[in-house]
């Protein structure tokens, strides 16, 4: 396509939207992995003649990426646009997490990623390629991106051509061949409300594989208690919950609501 320099990244986008039949609205272009804004010009930029900018429906310019924290084996999902660079995404976690960003690297594939690159330049990839056989089952696949995303199988759905797959089918009910692609659903955050010692109600965001420890994490956080003086309890008090549980193995979903008590030796009322 034949521009000006003096064109804006928005012209471009009119051209495209008349030329290809790509509305506006949807696009959003790249170019060496940087994203390109819409009243800046080709010229601001500084890019050469015969170049390649690429072009990305909004539709998939986010994307979900899982961190694995070795420290505490804690895996934590983000929902990224492919303009973020590391550095914001350390923020993100920092606001997420707690964990001051000049106390952590990320890396990928064993590569350490540098603080002003973005999601794009990277090419990360939200992906997940594994190899299986015929007499797997479902169940078997689920374990095994398990391992890799730290998400819990019972957690997962595996959907191909929009059917759910049952857990106890082999692939080869289901006729998958090598190079074919299933989509794994994961359950988006929700929100639940712990009523703490002083009757103050906390609303927090988890998912269904959030641990009863995640919960006291963010309690901690949130209203300074510490982890260990912590008891979660269920149904107006009645079953306290266990730190390793996740809160789909309680049936905890939206609207839920939770106790949280002190345990004896915790902080003193003027602490």
């Amino acid at each position: 396509m034949k521009v000006k320099r003096s064109y804006t990244i928005k012209d471009i986008k009119a051209m495209l939207d008349e030329k290809e039949h790509v509305p506006e609205d949807v696009q959003e272009l790249f170019f060496a992995g940087d994203h390109l804004r819409d009243g800046q010009r080709i010229l601001d930029y500084g890019i050469p003649r015969n170049s390649t900018v690429h072009l990305v429906h909004r539709e998939s310019y986010w994307m979900t990426l899982h961190f694995k924290m070795p420290s505490n084996e804690k895996t934590i999902m983000l929902e990224v646009q492919k303009d973020y660079t590391i550095q914001k995404i350390k923020s993100i976690i920092q606001d997420e997490e707690g964990i001051c960003p000049c106390d952590f690297e990320i890396y990928s594939c064993g590569k350490l990623l540098e603080n002003h690159r973005t999601v794009a330049s990277l090419n990360i990839q939200s992906s997940i390629k594994v190899e299986v056989r015929w007499v797997h089952t479902v169940l078997d696949v689920k374990k095994i991106i398990e391992s890799i995303i730290n998400i819990p199988s019972q957690c997962m759905k595996l959907i191909r051509t929009e059917k759910q797959l049952e857990d106890w089918k082999t692939l080869a009910c289901y006729d998958i061949n090598e190079g074919d692609v299933l989509t794994v659903e994961i359950p988006n955050k929700f929100q639940i409300s712990v009523i703490i010692l002083t009757g103050e109600i906390i609303p927090l965001d988890v998912f269904p594989y959030s641990t009863v420890a995640n919960v006291k994490e963010l309690l901690s956080r949130l209203k300074d208690i510490p982890v260990n003086w912590q008891r979660i309890l269920l149904n107006g008090g009645e079953l306290e919950l266990k730190d390793s549980r996740t809160l789909a193995s309680y049936s905890i979903d939206k609207e839920s609501i939770l106790h949280m008590v002190q345990i004896m030796g915790g902080p003193p009322e003027d602490a």
